[in-house]
């Protein structure tokens, strides 16, 4: 990889954007490119910005942002997928990956587990 994997996030958790924003330039190795809190801005995100990685929330209200997934992932295809959540549990983790997702990421551990995942992510992604 020889420039930082562009990032977008879906979700309606516009205070985790500070967070994402921040720990990303900290560790200069993901661009944050940008966010959408609703479907059409989602969809228009992916299309401007065709991001190499996808941060989409479990837990977004009546989980627009996952069955969104698979239109996203045309749009933007070999896109990493990672999925933050507040369960790691291995029914949450068929739910993410019946919709395309390729892991979960804990939001109570992002600080210390997003960039790594994110990397490991790109790797498989893209082999």
């Amino acid at each position: 990889m020889t420039s930082a994997p562009s990032c977008i996030y879906l979700g309606d958790l516009p205070q985790l954007v500070p967070f994402l924003l921040r720990l990303f330039s900290l560790q200069d190795q993901v661009k944050f490119c940008a966010s959408a809190v609703e479907k059409h801005s989602a969809l228009e995100i992916a299309r401007i910005h065709g991001p190499e990685v996808i941060l989409v929330d479990f837990e977004s209200q009546g989980g627009w942002s996952l069955m969104l997934l698979p239109e996203i992932k045309k749009i933007t295809p070999g896109a990493a997928c990672l999925v933050p959540t507040d369960m790691d549990t291995p029914g949450c983790r068929r739910v993410a990956e019946s919709w395309g997702a390729d892991g979960l990421v804990l939001k109570e551990d992002m600080g210390t587990t997003l960039v790594q995942a994110i990397k490991q992510a790109i790797t498989v992604t893209h082999g």
